[in-house]
């Protein structure tokens, strides 16, 4: 069966190249459509600014997938990516990009300049954290975040007669998009069942 986002992903002149800086990729067509999924959100929060205007962080990273995709095929200055489980990337032909082996709750995060904050299945009280590094840096000015398997959390007590009617996965999202002051979309073109995406961005002023 077709889905928009791999047969997208293979149209693109990189698509070789992305996987073979980050390979191996298991589950490939998941982790692509996650990545794809989230390139879309996240070039729905540039797309009328400024080319290059910003860094990229992208946390969490895992095989760097997202990252890699990001730095061939969007307008930013450069990707950072960040995970503490070292593995072999092979990079010599990847311009704009690194990868850090690093964990985000113990490095020191350097936005020297306006930042995207991104994680891309995000697993448990991370995405949180994740949260919480947007919301305390002041260059971090936009969020894109998918959250994956639910955190720790207490559902705010003014929604607790909507949320006690929706799935546990979503009231972590909920609790996310609420913390992060940002709103949810949920992906369909994802190939997995958490596939919802929150963006968010501080506004000047």
């Amino acid at each position: 069966m077709s889905n928009r986002y791999l047969d997208e992903f293979f149209r693109l002149r990189c698509a070789g190249d992305v996987l073979s800086a980050c390979a191996p990729v298991n589950n490939g067509s998941k982790e692509i459509s996650e990545a794809m999924g989230a390139r879309h959100a996240l070039l729905d929060m540039i797309i009328t600014e400024q080319k290059c205007k910003y860094h990229v962080l992208d946390l969490c990273a895992g095989n760097g997938l997202f990252g890699l995709l990001v730095a061939h095929t969007l307008p930013v200055s450069s990707v950072c990516a960040i995970d503490k489980r070292y593995r072999e990337f092979h990079l010599d032909n990847v311009k704009r990009y690194r990868y850090i082996f690093a964990d985000i709750y113990d490095c020191e995060l350097h936005m020297n300049e306006p930042t995207i904050v991104c994680g891309v299945h995000v697993c448990r009280d991370l995405a949180a954290h994740i949260v919480r590094i947007y919301l305390n840096n002041e260059n971090a000015k936009k969020l894109v975040l998918m959250p994956c398997c639910v955190g720790s959390f207490t559902p705010p007590t003014n929604h607790h007669l909507i949320l006690e009617r929706v799935p546990k996965a979503l009231q972590w999202v909920w609790y996310l998009a609420d913390m992060a002051r940002g709103c949810i979309k949920q992906d369909m073109h994802i190939l997995s069942p958490r596939n919802y995406i929150i963006t968010a961005e501080k506004r000047d002023g």
